[in-house]
């Protein structure tokens, strides 16, 4: 028996190469790892799989968040049976089904007979736990006018600047969650239901950490501090 380990290595702040360190510790069988490595490299990843797994023997595992993981049944034929490990930066359908984080649990779980679950697939992808019509598009289009930030586009970016968006969840009594982040030498306030959009995916702001591609965010307000705010 193989297990075959399709991960996003980036999720949960780079959490999945832990986890896949752990999972080679404690595992005694032959282990192959597919890492997706580039935005929708998932279906490459998938091609990769069908060609050697064995479905009478062989298990899979997917290692990511809730993106990664609908990425990957976008792709992954509806019989195949999968386990999954959630290390994503909000988990709505791990916790929605209970699943929690627990290697030793993951890998007892490998032997048990596969349930069966129901999601919305559509012509550019694959819903697992939420569909909204817009809105979260909408704050985004909103936040990025309020912002007045542009695109400086043509440099090298890697060159200039590797922006780390690193978010602080703040629990006051009676108050919301602060998210904070600086974008180079630019502090930013956000609130807690403000989302960003990254290579056109909708993401939570939540212990995240972005590398945008030939791409860096320059403020044109003179204010060092500005609030995205949905209306």
């Amino acid at each position: 028996m193989t297990l075959y380990i399709i991960a996003n290595p980036h999720a949960g702040n780079h959490g999945a190469k832990q986890v896949i360190s752990d999972i080679e510790k404690h595992h005694t069988s032959d282990i192959c790892t597919l890492l997706t490595r580039y935005k929708n490299d998932e279906l490459h990843q998938v091609e990769r799989l069908l060609k050697t797994f064995d479905p009478e023997k062989d298990k899979l595992l997917i290692v990511g968040g809730d993106g990664t993981l609908s990425k990957v049944l976008y792709h992954l034929p509806a019989n195949l049976p999968f386990a999954y490990y959630p290390v994503g930066s909000g988990n709505d359908f791990a916790r929605a089904l209970g699943i929690v984080p627990n290697l030793e649990a993951l890998l007892a779980s490998l032997t048990n007979l596969p349930k069966e679950i129901t999601v919305y697939s559509y012509q550019e992808g694959l819903v697992l736990n939420s569909l909204d019509l817009g809105f979260a598009a909408w704050v985004v289009n909103q936040a990025a006018k309020n912002l007045g930030c542009v695109y400086a586009k043509g440099e090298p970016f890697f060159q200039r600047l590797t922006v780390l968006l690193s978010l602080v969840l703040k629990r006051h009594e009676k108050s919301s969650y602060l998210n904070h982040c600086s974008l180079k030498q630019v502090t930013v306030n956000f609130p807690k239901e403000s989302l960003i959009e990254i290579d056109g995916e909708i993401v939570s702001l939540n212990e995240i950490t972005l590398s945008p591609k030939n791409a860096i965010f320059i403020c044109k307000r003179r204010n060092n501090v500005r609030t995205w705010k949905s209306r």
